[in-house]
């Protein structure tokens, strides 16, 4: 194949094509993991096993990580763990369970709607 600058803009196009779909396959694999994670925590807050819960929910979070992060959405999320941090230092694990949950929840939504 001929490297004029059209060809190598045709290859850098393709590459970049496939690496956009291979991140959408990466993060839908990734969503099912969360998921997974997301409801083995809520069985053990329904059994209020805090401890269990905040720790699959911080697993969670970490295998996450900043994937979900959109630079064109507002994201507070990141106060609200701080706070859930404080509630379980505070003797208050089942209120930071419960605000992680909603972290999970919400982050997972949004690295949702970045792959659509």
């Amino acid at each position: 194949m001929p490297r004029t600058p059209i060809a190598l803009c045709g290859i850098a196009l393709l590459l970049a094509i496939v690496a956009v779909a291979s991140g959408r396959a990466d993060d839908k694999t990734l969503l099912a993991t969360l998921q997974a994670k997301l409801e083995k925590a809520d069985a053990e807050i329904a059994k209020q096993d805090w401890k269990a819960a905040n720790e699959l929910l911080n697993e969670a979070l970490t295998d996450l990580g900043n994937r979900y992060y959109d630079p064109n959405v507002i994201d507070d999320s990141g106060m609200h763990l701080v706070a859930a941090n404080m509630q379980e230092k505070e003797g208050k694990p089942d209120n930071a369970a419960r605000n992680r949950r909603r972290i999970l929840d919400s982050r997972m939504e949004m690295l949702r709607e970045k792959n659509h």
